[in-house]
């Protein structure tokens, strides 16, 4: 999720509800941190949606996803260990999921 987009904070806040509503786990803008010899570095990558322990959700509101959109979900889903993972864009009927 872009910083400072309200739109998006406010489909994050919402989606977070109603994950909350049906009584699931989640994080939000959880920390991805990056190994790198034997440590894990700081970073400012953040899921916006940590499901269940299993499932990143990736926001986006924008006319169209672009060509870095699934490949930074699927490195997201390396750094964690998880494998499932969804692309919801709030601007178009469109969705990626990834396994």
């Amino acid at each position: 999720m872009q910083k400072n987009n309200p739109i998006q904070m406010y489909q994050l806040l919402m989606l977070s509800h109603g994950v909350h509503l049906r009584e699931l786990r989640f994080l939000r803008q959880q920390s991805v941190p990056i190994p790198y010899k034997g440590i894990k570095l700081g970073t400012d990558l953040r899921l916006d949606l940590l499901v269940e322990d299993k499932v990143i959700v990736d926001l986006k509101a924008k006319d169209k996803l672009s060509s870095i959109d699934k490949p930074k979900l699927l490195t997201y889903l390396r750094l964690v260990d998880k494998h499932l993972g969804l692309i919801i864009n709030f601007s178009q009927r469109d969705a990626f999921g990834a396994r």
